[in-house]
């Protein structure tokens, strides 16, 4: 009986390394998939180290030409900064291109499913998604918004392990080489910064602008809404005492700035709403509610609304929300939903 094939996004880092290591030893046949950022060009050190480490496990790698998918992700990053947005990459990424266009592509070759270094739990078998078993590793938030109909072909065999013990198991089949490789960047498909994109677009920063406040006094001007995120202070005109982004306006090229105090937030919609577990329209949800990956998350109610929308009503005031940033909802180490913030309501 031949082994169940399953396609292994492969980096060339330790995470992706190990886990195909793994699922080698769970019986599984792999065939590795490392996706290019950009069509054609001389060969990557991530694609040298992707061939090294195929070679180091015994399977085929297939490249794959993801640049087109990836196109679309730096021209929604672009269109969100430009329209006072504080999009999450890999959050996008996460599901239009590794359980997207890869998995497609995978499922088309014959495998089973797709298989990755996340740091998550997945089961499969109810499509319920949860945290990494060693929290400071947890990658929950970044796969949340991954629709609850492809986890059953997700595969995330380091969910159970710390970054430590990876690493050790790494140091054990003799990968020392492997281990001197830098961790991957969150924006790993471009060189620079967020707002380097926008300049290589030729967008520039947006049209530079006033800078008022709350009462719409004017306190100076600045050279683009594209520089700014709520709950900034850096780039800010002096003042008595500490200004926040509290709000950005890219249509009248306004950056809207006030007291910390005015950052607090008691409601919030969501839109593109992802649910792991079935609420009819008008159903809600409570558990806690993480704005940030790093954020312990705050006790919150979610109401499901119409056109995959969904309203946040948080228990404590949660801080600087920023549009365009994924919002996800936990009940204890489970996620239950997931969605884009869209705007502050109170």
């Amino acid at each position: 009986m031949s082994k169940p094939l399953l396609a292994l996004a492969l980096s060339g880092g330790v995470d992706s390394a190990v886990a195909g290591l793994l699922l080698l030893r769970r019986g599984f046949a792999l065939e590795g998939h490392h996706f290019l950022f950009q069509p054609g060009g001389e060969e990557s050190p991530a694609l040298t180290s992707a061939k090294e480490v195929a070679r180091a496990l015994g399977i085929p790698l297939v490249v794959q030409d993801l640049s087109g998918a990836f196109s679309k992700i730096r021209a929604s990053l672009v269109s969100s900064y430009l329209h006072g947005r504080t999009p999450n990459p890999c959050v996008l990424c996460n599901r239009l291109v590794k359980t997207g266009v890869l998995l497609e592509r995978a499922l088309a070759r014959g495998a089973r499913g797709l298989a990755t270094g996340h740091y998550v739990r997945v089961n499969r078998e109810e499509g319920r998604l949860f945290k990494g078993a060693f929290l400071p590793r947890d990658q929950s938030y970044f796969l949340s918004w991954v629709p609850r109909e492809r986890l059953r072909f997700l595969y995330c065999p380091l969910g159970e392990f710390s970054k430590e013990e990876v690493r050790e198991m790494a140091r054990r089949e003799g990968w020392s080489w492997l281990l001197k490789r830098k961790e991957s960047r969150e924006l790993c498909f471009v060189s620079g910064t967020y707002r380097d994109i926008l300049v290589s677009a030729g967008k520039g920063m947006g049209k530079p602008g006033e800078v008022i406040d709350l009462q719409g006094r004017v306190l100076g001007r600045h050279e683009g809404v594209g520089r700014f995120t709520v709950g900034q202070r850096k780039g800010l005109p002096p003042g008595d005492k500490p200004r926040y982004v509290i709000s950005l306006d890219p249509g009248q090229a306004r950056v809207v700035v006030g007291d910390k105090e005015d950052l607090a937030c008691r409601e919030a919609l969501l839109a593109g709403l992802n649910l792991f577990r079935d609420v009819p329209e008008g159903g809600r949800l409570q558990g806690r509610v993480k704005v940030r990956s790093t954020s312990p998350g705050v006790p919150a109610t979610l109401e499901r609304l119409p056109s995959g929308r969904a309203l946040v009503r948080f228990h404590e005031p949660e801080w600087a929300l920023a549009p365009g940033q994924a919002a996800v909802l936990y009940e204890g180490e489970e996620v239950l939903a997931s969605g884009i913030l869209r705007k502050r309501l109170a």
